[in-house]
């Protein structure tokens, strides 16, 4: 049985990412064999761009964010060279041509993120945000940015309602549900957690009331396309009070 290795990897939001899990969690997909990459979503936060938000120049330098970003898929181009590059388009990369519609339309041709984070060059397949959003990995499993549908339990009312084997992020939640239909044919949703890091920009992300329920994490899933199945080994990122990060995968602990 012949597997593919896919890294699922979503919601930096960069510049306010966890650097030290990103780099975790590329240290760790380095040491696989990956068929594929994919970046779910909302690599770059864009706050500055935010119809929501007032701008604060202090808190988001957007030429500092596209740098960071395009030295982040540069790193991936050069460690995954071999591999299949899928870029998702998030929510909050969408901000960046609404905002260039609804104030400089004249530009909308010539301000983009593919160009911006030189995407074509680098060899990534663009998968454009929208409701129809979603990119076949293989043996019937999805990816999109957003689940198809919203709320506190996103992968199960997802399940529910979609019907389709799909890993998302948008949620930063680490959940996996399952579901089926009236001839017993089983689908299963998950949303591996986020990138971000809450607790060093608790004035970007403080807008969540009560506790909150983000996760760090990312995705490996393996694909054998000669049966049509799919596996999914979602890495959990825990952190200590001294700063340290753990998680497991395939029954090793990796630490940073």
């Amino acid at each position: 049985m012949k597997f593919e290795r896919w890294a699922f990897l979503t919601d930096l939001h960069v510049p306010f990412h966890h650097n030290k899990a990103v780099e975790f969690a590329l240290a760790i997909c380095k040491e696989i064999s990956l068929t594929g990459l994919i970046i779910g979503g909302d690599l770059l936060d864009f706050y500055n761009l935010n119809h929501h938000a007032p701008l604060n120049p202090k808190i988001e330098d957007l030429r500092y964010e596209i740098d960071t970003g395009c030295g982040i898929l540069k790193r991936i181009e050069r460690d995954f060279s071999r591999c299949q590059r899928v870029f998702l388009i998030g929510n909050h990369e969408a901000r960046l041509e609404k905002w260039v519609l609804r104030n400089c339309s004249a530009l909308y041709n010539f301000v983009n993120l593919p160009d911006m984070l030189h995407l074509n060059e680098g060899g990534w397949k663009v998968v454009p945000y929208g409701p129809t959003q979603i990119y076949n990995i293989g043996a019937e499993l999805y990816a999109r940015h957003e689940p198809v549908a919203g709320g506190l339990h996103a992968a199960k009312n997802t399940a529910a309602k979609g019907k389709i084997n799909l890993i998302f992020g948008h949620t930063h939640r680490l959940q996996v549900e399952t579901d089926c239909n009236l001839i017993s044919e089983t689908f299963k949703t998950m949303s591996p957690g986020w990138l971000g890091d809450f607790d060093r920009y608790p004035e970007i992300f403080g807008y969540v009331k009560g506790p909150q329920p983000w996760t760090l994490g990312f995705a490996i899933v393996y694909i054998d396309r000669e049966n049509g199945l799919f596996w999914e080994n979602i890495c959990h990122i825990k952190t200590t009070k001294s700063g340290r990060l753990y998680t497991n995968f395939n029954g090793k602990v990796y630490t940073a």
